[in-house]
């Protein structure tokens, strides 16, 4: 279980859905800058976010002011979704930290690869060391 404070004393990163606030998520997903999961409903989200291991980002208050959720088997894949920052607290290199420190954490660090999707982030992901796959062509998704 992760639990880091950021090198400002500003933010804790905790791990584990007890922590999330879900009416923080489901207002930040339900606005036009989370276009990929605008069409969620909040209890579709809710059964994400507590089928996933869950990360909330808190202030000094211990108000959620952004997370991200794994959805992983912590030995061979991983999967990032749904990383936020609220956008009065970005500019802080946040997202960054907030990844960095669960990657590099004692229950992720084996886990060998990681994917996402991004259509706006590419910097982000790239200065963690993310690129494009290298065998695109075998990759393949069931959408329903």
């Amino acid at each position: 279980m992760i639990s880091m404070l950021h090198p400002s004393n500003k933010y804790t990163l905790i791990e584990g859905f007890d922590v999330v606030d879900m009416q923080v998520v489901n207002t930040f997903f339900s606005s036009p800058e989370a276009y990929w999961t605008l069409k969620d409903t909040d209890a579709e989200r809710h059964r994400a976010w507590t089928a996933s291991d869950s990360f909330a980002l808190l202030d000094e208050q211990g108000t959620m002011i952004g997370g991200f959720r794994f959805i992983t088997d912590r030995s061979f894949f991983g999967y990032v979704a749904d990383v936020f920052i609220l956008p009065e607290c970005r500019g802080q290199h946040l997202a960054e930290w907030m990844l960095d420190t669960a990657f590099t954490s004692q229950e992720y660090k084996s886990v060998k690869r990681w994917a996402l999707r991004t259509k706006d982030a590419q910097g982000l992901y790239k200065k963690l060391g993310f690129k494009l796959p290298e065998n695109q062509h075998w990759e393949m998704e069931l959408r329903k």
